[in-house]
């Protein structure tokens, strides 16, 4: 096995297990923004309630939406996680087309350091 290979398999790994953990990452923080805005926007509703105990977090929660929301948009990580999956995937077919050996390693070695350098900016496409 090439050096090349090996190195862009062990990339692949790296980049297939920060993509899962950035889609829960992604995943956990808007179903929190959501859960607290709907406790946020429900605090009248909720005073006599079994859940009556939330109202005395509101403040907490409505700067915690706040913050998130904020975050999120400066962020845009939707946008970079689909480019993190884009890249993931673009990696595994470079992998495939080394593994097939048809094509010059060196070509294939220049499309990979691109990929890398693109990946490693976190540019959102």
């Amino acid at each position: 096995m090439s050096a090349l290979l090996t190195s862009m398999e062990n990339e692949f790994s790296k980049w297939k297990v920060s993509t899962t953990w950035y889609g829960v990452f992604y995943g956990t923080a808007r179903t929190i923004v959501i859960f607290f805005s709907a406790v946020v926007a429900a605090q009248n509703n909720l005073k006599g309630s079994v859940a009556g105990f939330l109202v005395a977090w509101v403040p907490i929660l409505a700067l915690a939406v706040t913050i998130l929301s904020a975050v999120e948009a400066w962020q845009e990580p939707q946008l970079k996680w689909r480019g993190f999956m884009e890249d993931r995937d673009g990696l595994e077919s470079l992998i495939i087309r080394c593994k097939a050996g048809k094509e010059d390693e060196d070509k294939l070695l220049k499309e990979f350091e691109a990929l890398r350098k693109k990946h490693r900016a976190g540019r959102v496409r």
